[in-house]
């Protein structure tokens, strides 16, 4: 059901109203609107009170869930559309609800400005010619994960993704920018709806720096699973999505077999990437607000709808965005309607042919810039947010900022030691042997010994290492390793089935149209050969009799099909009887002129030699 949004200031008189769409998902994969509705509210209210801004407008939103569904959210974009009054743009939220709602509202010209989507696919100018967001793109993260693998001097990391397309074209992203480094990706795994297996494969194949990219419900089944795998601790680092609520684990699900003690236990000492989401310094923004104080307004307005933990809040982490949004968006009309008016044309004058108006308001959203709640706003040339990203780590079951980074500059300043770091047995070796070498440099006996005592030290040490776990694993579990064999089975068997059903789907398509085209074929060649026989027909003067004959039906129809096929005397005589009936005949014809004179036609009738070899 649309929602209508309406705030009033009876002080302030805007005369005519200016209409947006909104798409919210409230539930779903995603439930951002929770969130992120609020703070547009906010924002309308705010931008409406300013009569520098629009100062004749008075903008207003019509709204619908989208449940993070990409069918719903279309279908809410077309009641949005055909509902008057005519929209000028649309807000969307939610990735996989972007890349549909986009693709189709530039058939209307209306731009499309996302607040809560990260879809690296949603860079595409081609198919999104019209799309915006202030919410930056997921591929933001990877440079910045590229940074710490360099810092911490990791040259393998293993990857594991929920299949969509937002998370697909991250890791693909991510491949280009580690290979450019020359790190390798030793380890890739993927799931649809469960991770079990995906998870059980890392564990087995040794990944230990960890790159997961998936939405907040399958971030619960994944560390539930990697909690009972034991991949987690001193000898793995993670690395996941920063945008989740902060205590995210701690929501209660039913589909995850672990409790929030066992999820805090397994996240610990993990890292989280983010965009920043609040502008950092203490001063006003465009909206007289500092981003503090945006905060606590926020908080206010959900605690009387009876919200009190705001840490649980799906999309409290992107309200920022969706506040600064509105603004965007409400600046672009601004610059707009001042623009248009140069052309004796008004924001009213838009509807959904007008190109020449949606040319200004895109132009329009290029050029703006200014400093919102969630810091500098302004946009690159294929619709993204610039930004700087924030590192942070799990301590004790609560995220602790590192760090930021700026990819423009290529700055990483760090604010906060990190808790652990993965070091290997060599780092721990040449602190102790180098000072050591160096004492005793000068006694090329004693050093000789010493260095190769250090090899043998370091090659018991990482044999010892490697093997013993494993063995006192295998003592205390033997059928551990029956059980991996067969996870592992079961993942290979499942994604050859997945493969085998996806070339199962591709094949039944175009066995469909192949059987279409034939279907099409067949029904044209009847109509054929039924227009000749009524033309034989005529010819023989059997016209008006055979006129009153009834058609046949369909079991008529499928007998003389079986006949005809059982005699080949039958279908000869038929080819020979059409051929010499439709060679060549002269009938008169005498139409009406101005001139009463009679012309006559040859008229040529002759049956194809594909019609001939259908008979």
């Amino acid at each position: 059901m649309i929602i209508d949004h309406l705030t009033c200031d009876p002080k302030i008189l805007k005369p005519k109203n200016l209409t947006i769409g909104g798409i919210f998902p409230m539930s779903g994969s995603w439930a951002g609107g929770i969130g992120c509705l609020p703070a547009i509210e906010m924002a309308l209210e705010d931008v409406n009170k300013r009569m520098d801004i629009l100062e004749e407008y008075h903008l207003h939103m019509q709204s619908d869930d989208s449940e993070c569904r990409p069918g719903l959210g279309t279908k809410v974009l077309y009641q949005l559309l055909y509902q008057k009054p005519t929209k000028m743009m649309v807000l969307s939220g939610c990735s996989i609800v972007s890349t549909f709602v986009a693709q189709a509202a530039k058939m209307w010209n209306l731009v499309v400005l996302g607040y809560g989507s990260s879809s690296p696919a949603l860079s595409n100018r081609e198919r999104f010619p019209t799309f915006f967001r202030t919410h930056p793109s997921a591929t933001l993260h990877n440079p910045t994960r590229v940074k710490l693998f360099k810092k911490f001097g990791w040259t393998q990391i293993a990857t594991i993704q929920e299949t969509q397309e937002v998370f697909t074209s991250t890791v693909e992203d991510l491949e280009e920018r580690v290979k450019q480094a020359n790190i390798a990706v030793s380890v890739r795994q993927n799931f649809l709806t469960d991770p079990a297996n995906a998870v059980r494969n890392l564990k087995r194949q040794d990944a230990r720096i960890i790159v997961g990219v998936f939405y907040e419900n399958m971030a619960r089944k994944v560390f539930c699973q990697a909690y009972k795998e034991k991949l987690y601790g001193k000898k793995y680092v993670w690395f996941i999505i920063g945008w989740y609520p902060d205590n995210w684990y701690k929501k209660y699900d039913p589909k995850v077999n672990c409790t929030a003690d066992q999820l805090k236990e397994a996240l610990e000492g993990h890292f989280a990437t983010e965009a920043v989401v609040l502008h950092q310094e203490n001063t006003a923004t465009l909206s007289h607000m500092t981003s503090r104080e945006f905060t606590e307004r926020l908080d206010m307005i959900l605690k009387e709808r009876n919200i009190t933990d705001m840490s649980q809040v799906v999309g409290y982490p992107e309200a920022p965005f969706a506040y600064d949004a509105v603004w965007a968006l409400a600046l672009a009309l601004n610059r707009t309607s001042m623009r248009l008016s140069k052309h004796n044309k008004k924001l009213e004058d838009f509807n959904y042919y007008s190109e020449d108006i949606r040319r200004e308001i895109y132009s329009a959203m290029n050029d703006t810039s200014f400093l919102g709640v969630s810091g500098n706003v302004a946009f690159s040339s294929e619709g993204d947010r610039i930004a700087w990203t924030q590192i942070e780590q799990m301590s004790n079951g609560t995220y602790q900022k590192l760090g930021f980074y700026d990819y423009n500059t290529d700055n990483l300043t760090w604010i906060k030691k990190e808790k652990w770091i993965v070091s290997t047995i060599y780092q721990v070796l040449c602190v102790i042997t180098a000072p050591i070498t160096l004492i005793i440099s000068n006694q090329q006996d004693a050093s000789f010994a010493f260095v190769a005592l250090a090899i043998l030290l370091c090659s018991f040490l990482s044999m010892g290492l490697i093997f013993v776990p494993k063995v006192v694993e295998i003592s205390r579990n033997p059928k551990k390793n029956h059980l991996e064999v067969r996870a592992m089975s079961e993942s290979v068997a499942s994604k050859e089935e997945e493969e085998r059903h996806q070339i199962l789907l591709t094949e039944n398509e175009g066995l469909k149209k192949q059987i279409s085209e034939m279907e099409d074929r067949v029904k044209e060649l009847k109509e054929k050969l039924e227009c000749k026989t009524q033309q034989r027909r005529f010819i023989n003067g059997e016209g008006p009799e055979r006129n009153n004959v009834p058609p046949t039906n369909k079991s008529d129809q499928s007998q003389m099909d079986i006949d005809i096929e059982k005699s080949p005397d039958l279908h000869d005589n038929i080819v020979l009887d059409h051929k010499n009936i439709f060679s060549d005949t002269t009938v008169p014809f005498q139409p009406n002129s101005d001139s009463n004179s009679s012309v006559q036609k040859n008229l040529h009738y002759s049956l194809s030699d594909q019609d001939i070899e259908f008979l």
